[in-house]
């Protein structure tokens, strides 16, 4: 398992009104200028909500994992930690095949408690990734990977996927048959 910790600090507030339900970031308590916040925060749009009373937000995370191993992750939430009982809401786990889809880490979080603000400090967990391969005992090596030509194109063509279809299974069928044979190389092997 391997903690992602929060790379900034960030309030928002979500206010109901009418049946409608917006959300504010609250400049107190937040150390991302509001310039550059609406490159890494969206809202889901209400149609791909659980429940149209419970709004999601994703936070696109400064960092994104690769992998030339069959290995999938579990993004989970850092249920060890006390700062996830503040939540007002909750964050959403997924699954996925991190060998097929080396892409940037989001953090889905489903916010239900309008009454409470979501405060996230720098350093805090933001959630745990959990790392399933072939070999039960083996453990992730995390290194700082290059970005390599190859792997900056793989990306590129993995990255609005999310946005473009909700076959995402078929999506990665077709990404191992265009995958390159390597796409981490170490930063200092590059």
């Amino acid at each position: 398992m391997v903690e992602i910790p929060a790379p900034f600090d960030l309030r928002m507030r979500a206010v109901e009104e009418d049946g409608e339900v917006e959300l504010f970031v609250v400049p107190a308590g937040t150390s991302v200028s509001e310039d550059d916040i609406g490159g890494f925060l969206t809202i889901e749009p209400p149609e791909r909500w659980r429940d149209p009373r419970r709004p999601v937000l994703q936070i696109k995370l400064p960092f994104f994992l690769v992998t030339d191993e069959p290995c999938w992750v579990t993004q989970i939430p850092p249920f060890l930690d006390s700062a996830m009982r503040s939540w007002p809401g909750s964050m959403s786990a997924g699954r996925f095949p991190l060998h097929l889809w080396p892409r940037s880490l989001q953090w889905p979080f489903e916010w239900d408690d309008f009454s409470r603000d979501l405060t996230i400090r720098t350093g805090e967990p933001l959630c745990y990734l959990m790392c399933e391969f072939g070999d039960p005992g083996a453990r992730p090596d995390l290194v700082e990977a290059a970005l390599t030509p190859d792997l900056v194109e793989y990306r590129a063509g993995m990255e609005a996927v999310g946005e473009i279809t909700d076959d995402i299974e078929g999506v990665w069928r077709e990404a191992e048959s265009r995958r390159p044979k390597r796409l981490l190389v170490p930063v200092d092997n590059a």
